[in-house]
């Protein structure tokens, strides 16, 4: 656990903060007894150095409960070690700068002791709210990362529940274009392993471009045309640039274009028309609505499990516009590739 803290903010927690903690030691005694700046100053640089000992002995000490202690409360050893540590650096100091202060009576008058242990105090605070802070990071993070793999893990699932259910539909269809019309079949069969061929180059990553994606939804398009010929159309208008440049997670538009299919209902007299446009960043995919009474199998989860996967790599939001005539969904372009475990580095919720 110790390993997962920043060592370089705390060591900078306590540079920035020894010379104020020393301030504030030295300003009671100077407004009480004036003394010369020569001397204020020279106090502050004492107590600043005393206050980075201490500093360093209270996270040795936390270091040595945190790698070395297996039993509950045995953290308050810390705090007992702490003013123990003080009270004998107080009496050493003591007892070198005056003879008298070995005399137990004279030791407990001098307000000196009072003023260390305060500061002990002050430092403790400090830390103790920079261990809880670290602490809250490092579980947030890794309820992220436990959040990212189950998201992983469900779209895996999905991914095995519709797959077969394509299959059989293409395969039905190809049946059905074998006995009817052979040159289509043979058409159908090439936009297939396209398709197939790209769904099976998407499944290790967390994002994949805009451009693959885009020829996935193509190939599925195109097969879907075959199956339905004049009752479905469909536009795409997404700039080159933008093609090339952006990510979004794999299956997310070509699961709006099988969610669209799935539940509407489509006629030569009626057709399905479906646009895919960019715009202020996002795709967006908008299809005339027409209802199914009865859809195709679903299971329910592909918009929710396409929402959550957003939320995690990104924290956006995926936008649904459902009204009477049009069912629109927006989905944000991503600027960076994601593997399916991405390194994480261990930073505190603030460097996030």
């Amino acid at each position: 656990m110790i390993n997962n803290y920043d060592h370089k903010k705390l060591i900078k927690t306590a540079l920035c903060t020894s010379p104020l903690i020393a301030v504030m030691a030295v300003a009671p005694i100077a407004i009480v007894e004036p003394f010369k700046t020569s001397f204020i100053l020279a106090a502050i640089a004492g107590f600043t150095l005393v206050v980075l000992f201490m500093w360093a002995v209270n996270w040795g000490l936390f270091y040595l409960v945190e790698t070395y202690s297996y039993q509950e409360g045995t953290n308050n050893l810390q705090y007992v070690f702490s003013y123990l540590l003080t009270f004998m650096f107080v009496f050493i100091a003591e007892s070198y700068f005056d003879p008298n202060g070995l005399e137990m009576n004279t030791f407990l008058t001098d307000p000196g002791w009072a003023i260390i242990f305060s500061l002990n105090t002050i430092i403790l605070i400090i830390q103790n709210l920079y261990i809880a802070r670290e602490k809250k990071a490092i579980v947030e993070l890794e309820n992220s990362r436990l959040k990212l793999k189950n998201a992983e893990a469900v779209n895996l699932q999905l991914k095995q529940q519709i797959h077969p259910h394509f299959l059989f539909n293409s395969l039905t269809t190809l049946k059905t274009l074998i006995k009817k019309k052979p040159r289509t079949a043979t058409n159908y069969v090439v936009w297939l392993s396209r398709f197939l061929r790209s769904s099976l180059s998407s499944t290790n990553k967390n994002t994949i471009k805009l451009s693959k994606e885009l020829n996935l939804c193509i190939n599925y398009l195109e097969m879907q045309k075959i199956r339905f010929q004049s009752s479905l159309e469909y536009q795409l208008n997404i700039p080159d640039e933008v093609r090339d440049s952006g990510f979004v997670p794999p299956f997310s538009i070509q699961l709006l274009l099988e969610n669209a299919i799935k539940h509407n209902y489509m006629s030569r007299e009626s057709p399905l028309s479906i646009e895919i446009w960019h715009e202020e960043g996002g795709i967006h995919v908008q299809n005339n609505s027409n209802e199914r009474k009865i859809s195709e199998p679903s299971s329910g989860m592909g918009l929710d499990n396409l929402a959550e996967r957003y939320q995690i790599l990104s924290g956006d939001e995926v936008v649904i516009e459902p009204n009477v005539d049009q069912f629109l969904v927006r989905i944000k372009v991503l600027k960076k590739e994601q593997s399916v475990n991405p390194p994480v580095e261990h930073k505190t919720l603030t460097d996030q």
